[in-house]
């Protein structure tokens, strides 16, 4: 609620509580270097990001630059930007999401430098912490099926999902069917000690980050049932651990790169090369392109995406009308309200296609 005109007043009290929950952000323009009339109170554990007030008849396009430190004297800030500077200095885009307020990076950094002290920890374990608690804002995390312990001051490792620790340090990943939606973010590269990651069956988007290949001690890489797009990357050639890779289910494309096919411990690699879009001389597992699998070790019992044909019947299906019509926002009227629109009609070719109920939400609207 910063760079607004509440002419003074005090941040409620009921608001400040739900800082003790899920409101892990309050930013405002509390900065108390400010005598401007626009300026709020807000107690010193409450506003993680005090901003200066830009007054009455401001330009809207006015820079999100944090003109004050974060907080007052909150207890694990980070006042002359020790743990920032060391961030960015890790950082795989050079530091350019931690310059952006809104980034899901600086909003890890805001959570992670408000809610511990890390005076005598080890750059591991706050790297460690940084990197998932972005996977968990660029993932949609409070939309999880699981996310039992995730944002809190707990132990990482206690974090669902977050398993195979030594010293505080994971080893594995495991968030397969979990409802992950997103873009795999590029901080999860920095977490060098991971042996495992499983997000098979979830809703990830976009590429496969070229950077996947400084994971050198990756042994399983279970991406399989998303639908990620874009070309096999070769820098999986630079893992040389590798020993299980199931990329099938998605919606990559090209020629999976014969380097990879040459790593020494692979032993499994399943992916869509069952026709000509994804070509594979090494696969030991080939799917179809554009058909979604159960997450399950025999591909033979696969689950098709709707059958393109017009249907034979023409059967309600009130359940997945309502949904469909929820996610109809910005629309002036219901276009399933009538019966000749083209909307309609696919609405009864998916109602009455035989394995509706195999599809989850994400794929029932695509």
């Amino acid at each position: 609620i910063y760079h607004n005109e509440f002419q003074g007043g005090t941040i409620p009290a009921e608001v400040c509580h739900l800082r003790e929950g899920q409101l892990h952000f309050l930013w405002a323009d509390c900065s108390t270097s400010s005598a401007s009339d626009f300026r709020v109170s807000c107690p010193e554990d409450c506003c993680t990001i005090c901003f200066e007030p830009v007054g009455f008849g401001h330009d809207s396009g006015v820079s999100t630059e944090i003109t004050s430190q974060l907080t007052h004297d909150t207890h694990g800030v980070d006042p002359n930007g020790v743990i920032l500077s060391k961030l960015k200095s890790e950082a795989l885009d050079d530091g350019e999401g931690l310059n952006d307020l809104d980034s899901f990076q600086y909003k890890s950094y805001v959570w992670l430098v408000t809610h511990s002290s890390y005076e005598g920890v080890p750059d591991l374990i706050v790297s460690q912490k940084f990197a998932l608690a972005t996977l968990y804002f660029a993932l949609a995390g409070a939309g999880w099926d699981q996310n039992t312990g995730w944002l809190t001051d707990d132990d990482a490792c206690s974090w669902f999902g977050v398993e195979d620790c030594h010293s505080g340090i994971s080893s594995s990943l495991n968030l397969s069917e979990n409802n992950l939606v997103g873009e795999i973010p590029l901080e999860l590269m920095n977490m060098r000690t991971l042996k495992s990651i499983n997000f098979a069956g979830n809703s990830l988007y976009g590429v496969i980050p070229p950077e996947i290949g400084k994971l050198n001690l990756l042994e399983m890489l279970l991406l399989d049932n998303n639908v990620l797009s874009g070309p096999f990357p070769n820098e999986l050639v630079n893992i040389s651990t590798l020993k299980q890779l199931t990329l099938n289910s998605n919606e990559l494309k090209g020629t999976v790169p014969a380097d990879v096919c040459s790593l020494p411990g692979l032993v499994e690699l399943w992916a869509d090369c069952l026709g000509p879009e994804v070509t594979c001389e090494c696969c030991t597992k080939c799917f179809k392109y554009g058909e979604v699998h159960s997450i399950i070790e025999d591909p033979s019992d696969t689950i098709p995406l709707p059958d393109t044909n017009e249907p034979s019947n023409d059967e309600e299906n009130p359940e997945l009308k309502s949904m469909l019509i929820t996610h109809m926002t910005g629309l002036e009227e219901n276009p399933l309200s009538d019966t000749e629109t083209p909307a309609y009609r696919a609405y009864l070719w998916l109602a009455n296609s035989s394995n509706l109920n195999e599809l989850d939400d994400f794929r029932k609207l695509r």
